[in-house]
C-alpha cells in the first residue's frame, strides 16, 4: 500500500511539473507571436500608407494598364 501512495505522488509531481512546462512554452510562444504581429501590424501600415501616397501622385494611372498608355 505504501509503494502505492509514493507511486501516485511521484505521477502527480511529473504531472504538475509537464504542466508548468507547458504554460512556460505557452507564455513564450505567445510573447513572441505578439512581437511578429506588430511587426506585420507596422509593416502593412506603412505599406497601405505608402499606396495610398502612390495613387495620390499617380492618380489614376495606377489603374489604368501600362500597355493603355
Amino acid at each position: 500500500m505504501q509503494y502505492a501512495e509514493q507511486r501516485l505522488q511521484q505521477v502527480q509531481a511529473q504531472q504538475e511539473q509537464f504542466r508548468r512546462q507547458r504554460e512556460a512554452e505557452r507564455f513564450a510562444r505567445t510573447a513572441a507571436q505578439a512581437g511578429r504581429t506588430e511587426q506585420r501590424t507596422v509593416r502593412r501600415l506603412v505599406g497601405r500608407r505608402l499606396i495610398r501616397l502612390g495613387e495620390r501622385v499617380a492618380g489614376d494611372a495606377i489603374a489604368a494598364p501600362a500597355w493603355q498608355g
